[in-house]
């Protein structure tokens, strides 16, 4: 031991080795440093930056607000209450004290509370003389779909309640895409209930099967296969069918739905009856307005000249090899992963062609407003053909991460959180308030039934609400 010692120590006498060995200690305190730098960035990526709090109490212009200058304050919103750890926890400290746990109980359960929304941060104004809700603001439109009657039950909901919250005053033209016919007195029903506003339904396909007998006949053969039936006649829009790629393999996928995701990431830009358009807002048929609206998010995008403003992000993941290599087709770029900085949008390059290495995180699809002539433009068409590519009926390569890449990649400086703007909707939609878990998670029939008097009450006696999310 003792010789092993001596010959240790003669070693590290020696300068070379001596050197290596000073560097391999320094090269692990760098990595351990950078590894908590890392850890410390994707905390505060998805966040505001606690410098830029300073904003957090800044009014609202009265060139904004329509000549009022104010501090807007919310209805009441969801959160999340408390868990049985939190409860016992909380039970076990006010025993402590003394102090009846009766009212504590009360207090525990409540789920509704009031806040402000105060804006954090906003880009330069471009556009000062754009109020909120004007109806003269030329070139807007609101944009949904549906896949045809059984959906209607829940889009009168929607557009009652829209209608309400935002419509009757800003009065956007509103487009309703569907992929089966519908009726002349159901389209009837749908235009009275967005009155004043004008609508128009529009059928998104020439037909299934007219569709699919366009395809190569190794792409017929594929879907036949996907979907397990013998021929193409054999399929439905509700015929349910698999898709394997790199990092998953999807299964019983709807037509319906794999063409739905088609159609909004690579069709929807072009279409005749949007052609007259140049800004738009995009409202699934099951997102429900929770309370009347204090800002207008039309008005917004213009006002700051942006190109994508959304309610919620991160929603999923973009996984796979195959989007790094459409990423270098497109943009000739290897986006590896998206993130969110100060409430705007920042596409990173890197080494990621293995099957799991790209984590690609998406902007939720369920409502957002875009600028399209930026979707229209030929690098944003690009990309949009290469993502959809010969694989029609895709759920993968969906409007998520359609209108997501090319707004981090091309302009990531343009594209921007409502939230960080102040602009707070409170729209519900798959069970959750503007896409996020952490405020409330729920049914929306329930909540209405208890709270619309109070939060809701231009709509609470004159919108039908019987669809849950």
């Amino acid at each position: 031991m003792e010789s092993f010692r001596k010959k240790r120590r003669s070693v590290l006498r020696r300068p070379v080795v001596l050197m290596a060995f000073l560097i391999s200690i320094l090269s692990c305190s760098m990595i351990s440093i950078i590894v908590r730098m890392e850890k410390r960035l994707r905390r505060e990526r998805y966040s505001i930056h606690p410098q830029l709090r300073q904003f957090s109490n800044r009014p609202i212009p009265a060139a904004v607000s329509g000549g009022k200058s104010d501090a807007r304050t919310t209805n009441t919103i969801l959160k999340k209450p408390f868990t049985k750890k939190q409860e016992k926890k909380l039970k076990a400290k006010n025993n402590d004290d003394g102090s009846n746990n009766t009212n504590t109980n009360k207090e525990i359960l409540e789920i509704y509370k009031t806040f402000d929304d105060p804006p954090v941060i906003r880009p330069p104004i471009m556009h000062q003389n754009v109020i909120d809700f004007d109806p003269n603001i030329e070139g807007v439109v609101v944009v949904t779909k549906i896949q045809g009657p059984p959906h209607l039950r829940a889009l009168r909901q929607m557009l009652c309640l829209f209608t309400k919250a935002y419509n009757n005053r800003a009065r956007r033209n509103i487009v309703v895409f569907t992929s089966e016919f519908i009726e002349a007195n159901d389209v009837k029903e749908l235009q009275d209930i967005a009155a004043p506003a004008k609508l128009v339904v529009e059928i998104d396909n020439p037909g299934l099967h007219e569709m699919i007998s366009k395809f190569t006949p190794q792409q017929q053969t594929e879907l036949v296969k996907r979907c397990h039936v013998h021929s193409i006649q054999e399929l439905t829009w509700y015929s349910k069918c698999d898709e394997e790629r790199s990092y998953i393999t999807l299964k019983n996928e709807r037509l319906a739905y794999t063409w739905q995701a088609e159609f909004r990431a690579l069709h929807l830009w072009t279409h005749h009856a949007l052609e007259s358009y140049r800004y738009m807002m995009w409202m699934d048929s099951d997102a429900f307005c929770t309370r009347m609206w204090n800002q207008d998010p039309l008005a917004a995008i213009i006002r700051y000249d942006l190109v994508l403003l959304f309610d919620h992000f991160p929603q999923g993941m973009a996984r796979g090899s195959e989007f790094p290599a459409i990423t270098r087709e497109a943009f000739q770029r290897d986006i590896c992963a998206i993130s969110m900085m100060n409430g705007t949008l920042e596409a990173r390059d890197g080494r990621c062609y293995g099957r799991k290495k790209s984590k690609i995180h998406q902007v939720h699809g369920f409502f957002h407003v875009t600028d399209l002539d930026f979707y229209r433009s030929e690098p944003v068409m690009k990309w949009n053909k290469a993502l959809i590519g010969d694989g029609h009926f895709s759920r993968l390569f969906d409007d998520q991460i359609g209108i997501t890449m090319p707004a981090a990649v091309l302009a990531g400086n343009r594209s921007w959180d409502m939230k960080t703007l102040g602009i707070y909707p409170r729209v519900f939609h798959n069970y959750v308030i503007d896409g996020l878990m952490s405020d409330w998670r729920g049914y929306f029939v329930p909540w209405w039934e208890k709270n619309a008097n109070t939060t809701f009450p231009e709509a609470s006696n004159d919108c039908l609400v019987d669809i849950s999310g």
